[in-house]
């Protein structure tokens, strides 16, 4: 029984250790997992401090923009109107302005489609982020709770310890009741001693005898009665042990259950750490892409900004040309007016007319008759006189000519006579020419009134029909007069409706200079409410300045409280090493501990076997009082045979053997073991001594570390509340500047030298806090816990200064206090590594709106 309790508490210790060995290297491969993530978010960083110079390129190119746009509606004023010439051009300027707003206004539709997938984009990188986030926190979440087995394992070791030393104290007590029993073996061999003195009377034999018996009887049930007692004890302990056995197994099968699905979890966040990676690849391809078609938009942007300046001139010049078109068409469709309401009144007076010529027209048959035979015979002698001037004219140019190669051959050419004659001749030639044209234009116009004048016709029929095919003709006539007036009512209306077109030329021109000073009115306001944000900006840069002052004046007020921080840190890796030292020094003494268990085992061995000789001496003395018996018969007889005398002497010399054989082979085994047990006790009871005070020392450290372990994680908890409200700020700050990015730059879309200058003044700005926030020298140098806590105080400057940009710190991890085994040393660097993210190292943020800036 007493070996099974010793030898349970070794392997329960064992397995716990084991244990806890098993969740260091889980949380060891945990904190690796949240270093990926850290040199990830290191990335955001970078994109954070080039976003942050891209935001002061941004304001610098807003602002040659607006003086650009001052400078063109400057031109635009200066620029004199376009003169068009009629209304074919009017309408041709009309439908270019109307095709190039419609380009504008694709271009525009085009250019918003963009930046909604772009801010889609964002929002899916941004989602991406916040997922990582809240898995970091689930894993830190799951080291807290393997710190937490790993303390409950601790404790269930030091309960071990416990049990072995109240083992160990029974087993002294078992050695001590050893010893009582040698000393009760002592005293038997006096006894043995004193039986020697049987040679001398028989009486002092039988009465010690009778003595001896009742000594041994009381002895026997007083060890009877001590071994009972010790039994139950141990029967007792038993089921103690047994119980505590059953507990043992049950949370050894509980905690390797929990290993089980912690080991499962593991696998789940590597794959899930995996997926992450393909992710993020996934995501940087996305963003650069996004880069690129973000580069392409902002220079399709720019030239389109131009190329909207350079239509906003045309667009002036065609408005002004426009109104001048336009009260030109309006006077020209007055105008147009005035003539139809004439064309109505001669419609009118024509109808009148027709009806007075359709009664005068009997009458003036006859009047026309002479009228056209006077003018008939009139041409007829115009067309004789005509040939003969014709003719006379001939023959003048023909003398004209003989003359002129007359004079050029004649020498005397002084004559005046002649000259007289050719400038008299010259001067009539060019009256029988005008003459001729005169008359020419004279027939023209006879020839002109023939063919228009329906009386002709009708004169010309007259001598081929009777009266009564007058009649019919003149009703044809009349027929062909309605006709034409058909005809005059079409021609009405065809103006009527070239008017209506006109009016809505008109008015569409009006509507379309209406949309452009209404278009233009939108430019002014969007270029003034543009002024507005930068004036807004400028403040709130000047706030974020001052902010930055004061938490850089508040980091050098905090250093002094890092140096202490860092000085009790290295107190606390100290003692754990001390501690772990200690573990070892006990580990030694567990072997100890099964040696001197071994010891133990060897002397219950021997207890058996003196309970054996005990029985034997026991069959001895009876045989030995059988012997007394027979003696004592023969004493009774007054006569002594021979053979009766010889058995009393071959009596007492058995007697005399077995005494003088026992005395000798209990002095020697009792002389030999004597001062081994005294040797042993002592070392025990020194053992016991020290080990008591060690475990005092012990208790009393483990509670002073776990006092400081807890104002340290309370501290560590503080830290990480503030780095969590730090971050939302940051967030918070950083979707507003982007906002404000986007306001500028006009529908989210945002310049790449503005990106670079937010992040050239984001970078400087992160050396300067890099600058006043260096820990001091480690003695440790694998040690890494002080630039945690330097890490949380630049990230708190970081996080009020920066106040706008984006999702940002997060990084290392503690790696010296890995190496210590002690569950408050481990559970301190866990507590490290829950907040492992040190401002120092730039975030890279591609898609943080701006931010990380991400975009």
């Amino acid at each position: 029984m007493k070996h099974q309790s010793t030898s349970l508490t070794p392997i329960i210790f064992l397995g716990m250790v084991q244990e806890r060995d098993q969740h260091v290297k889980e949380i060891a491969m945990l904190n690796e997992e949240l270093q990926n993530n850290k040199q990830e978010l290191k990335q955001l960083i970078k994109l954070h401090d080039e976003l942050e110079e891209a935001f002061k390129d941004q304001k610098v190119t807003l602002e040659k923009t607006n003086q650009e746009l001052q400078e063109k509606e400057a031109q635009m004023d200066i620029l004199p109107p376009v003169e068009l010439n009629g209304p074919e051009e009017l309408k041709q300027e009309i439908e270019r302005t109307r095709r190039q707003v419609f380009t504008k206004e694709k271009q525009i539709l085009d250019l918003k489609s963009k930046l909604e997938h772009m801010q889609d984009n964002v929002k899916q990188f941004q989602e991406g982020f916040r997922k990582k986030e809240l898995d970091i926190k689930r894993r830190d979440e799951k080291i807290d709770e393997l710190h937490k087995k790993l303390k409950q394992a601790d404790r269930k070791s030091v309960f071990s310890e416990a049990y072995t030393e109240e083992s160990y104290t029974t087993s002294n007590t078992s050695d001590i009741d050893i010893v009582r029993e040698g000393h009760l073996a002592d005293k038997y061999e006096e006894t043995v001693q004193e039986n020697k003195t049987l040679k001398d009377t028989i009486a002092k034999l039988e009465q010690q005898l009778q003595e001896q018996n009742s000594n041994h009887e009381d002895m026997k049930v007083k060890m009877k009665h001590a071994s009972d007692e010790r039994i139950a004890q141990l029967e007792a302990e038993l089921k103690e042990l047994k119980d505590e056995n059953i507990e043992y197994d049950e949370d050894n099968r509980h905690l390797s259950q929990q290993l089980e699905a912690m080991v499962g979890e593991i696998e789940i966040l590597q794959r899930e750490h995996k997926q992450l990676q393909s992710e993020k690849v996934q995501c940087m391809n996305e963003i650069s892409k996004m880069e690129r078609e973000y580069d392409d938009a902002v220079c399709n942007k720019d030239q389109a900004i131009n190329h909207l300046s350079e239509q906003m001139k045309l667009a002036k010049e065609a408005q002004d040309v426009i109104k001048a078109e336009a009260t030109a068409f309006k006077r020209h469709s007055v105008e147009l007016e005035s003539e139809r309401d004439k064309l109505y009144a001669e419609n009118l007076k024509l109808a009148a007319e027709v009806e007075e010529l359709e009664v005068e027209l009997n009458t003036a048959v006859n009047t026309t008759d002479g009228n056209c035979r006077s003018l008939q015979e009139k041409l007829e002698r115009l067309e004789c006189t005509v040939k003969e001037k014709e003719n006379e004219l001939d023959n003048a140019c023909r003398e004209l000519e003989k003359i002129q190669k007359y004079l050029e051959q004649c020498e005397c050419k002084k004559h005046q006579g002649q000259s007289d004659e050719i400038i008299r001749l010259t001067s009539e030639n060019k009256m029988f020419t005008e003459k001729i044209r005169a008359l020419q234009d004279e027939l023209a116009r006879y020839k002109a009134r023939l063919d228009n004048c329906p009386c002709a016709d009708i004169k010309r029929n007259i001598p081929e029909a009777s009266g009564c095919c007058g009649l019919l003709k003149l009703q044809a006539e009349n027929t062909r007069l309605t006709d034409d007036k058909v005809k005059h009512e079409k021609t009405v209306k065809e103006l009527q409706d070239e008017l209506c077109q006109k009016n809505y030329i008109i008015f569409s021109l009006e509507e379309c200079v209406d949309k452009t000073n209404k278009i233009l009115a939108d430019c002014e306001r969007e270029i003034k409410e543009l002024h507005c944000h930068r004036e807004c900006l400028k403040k709130d840069f000047a706030t974020v300045k001052v902010e930055l002052e004061k938490k850089n004046y508040e980091i050098a007020a905090h250093k002094a409280d890092k140096e202490a921080l860092q000085e009790q840190v290295h107190t606390l890796i100290e003692m754990n090493q001390q501690l772990g030292k200690d573990n070892m020094q006990y580990a030694k003494q567990d072997q100890v501990r099964c040696e001197i268990e071994k010891k133990i085992m060897c002397l219950c061995e021997d207890y058996n076997t003196l309970l054996k000789d005990f029985n034997a001496r026991d069959e001895e003395l009876d045989k030995i009082k059988e012997q007394f018996e027979v003696l004592q018969k023969c004493c009774k007889t007054p006569f002594i045979h021979k053979e009766e005398f010889k058995r009393l002497k071959t009596a007492s010399k058995e007697i005399r053997t077995i005494f003088s054989s026992q005395s000798k082979k209990t002095s020697f085994r009792t002389e030999a073991k004597i001062p081994e047990c005294t040797k042993c006790l002592d070392a025990l009871v020194d053992n016991t001594g020290s080990r008591k005070i060690d475990c005092k020392l012990l208790e009393q450290k483990n509670n002073s570390l776990s006092t400081e372990v807890i104002i340290m994680k309370k501290f560590v908890h503080d830290i990480l509340i503030d780095n969590n409200n730090l971050k939302q700020g940051i967030l918070n700050l950083l979707t507003t500047v982007i906002d404000k990015l986007k306001v500028l730059e006009g529908h989210g879309t945002i310049c790449p030298s503005t990106v670079e200058i937010v992040a050239r003044a984001l970078t400087a700005l992160e050396k300067k806090l890099k600058e006043s926030a260096k820990p001091s020298c480690c003695p440790i140098p694998k040690c890494t816990c002080m630039k945690e806590i330097c890490m949380s105080y630049s990230r708190k400057s970081c996080a009020e200064s920066d106040s706008d940009p984006d999702p940002k710190p997060k990084s290392t991890m503690c790696a010296a206090p890995r190496e210590i085994c002690n569950c408050e040393e481990e559970s301190l660097t866990c507590d490290c590594s829950m907040e492992d993210r040190p401002m120092h190292e730039p975030v890279m943020i591609r898609d943080l709106c701006a931010c990380e800036v991400v975009l």
